[in-house]
């Protein structure tokens, strides 16, 4: 959503660097105009990402938690390797995926 207001603001921001190229050049003001509005997108964008991969990760360890209640009968791994195993270098190659393997297997409906 955000996306839809960073796309004109970096046309905006592309016609600025043209004009600033020509012998007409720009102000101080709209440089500083235009580096606080590319800034603020980017914050925004920024806290958007970290609050969407939150989101998934709290779905994420819910959801494998949740697989004794469906029947699975013991976990591959604790639930909090759900979360954990994103954060960990090489094991967050490889982890993650099984766990999601686990998920989708222990939610079949015909198991």
């Amino acid at each position: 959503m955000l996306d839809a207001v960073a796309l004109p603001a970096g046309l905006s921001e592309y016609r600025l660097l043209e004009r600033a190229a020509s012998p007409e050049g720009i102000t101080t003001a709209e440089a500083d105009a235009n580096d606080l509005l590319q800034a603020v997108i980017g914050v925004g964008q920024v806290a958007l990402f970290v609050l969407a991969a939150v989101f998934f990760l709290r779905c994420f360890h819910r959801a494998y938690k949740n697989l004794p209640a469906l029947g699975v009968g013991k976990l591959r791994y604790r639930p909090g390797w759900a979360i954990g195993s994103w954060f960990v270098p090489i094991l967050s190659l490889f982890r993650p995926k099984r766990i999601a393997d686990d998920i989708w297997r222990g939610s079949d409906p015909d198991r």
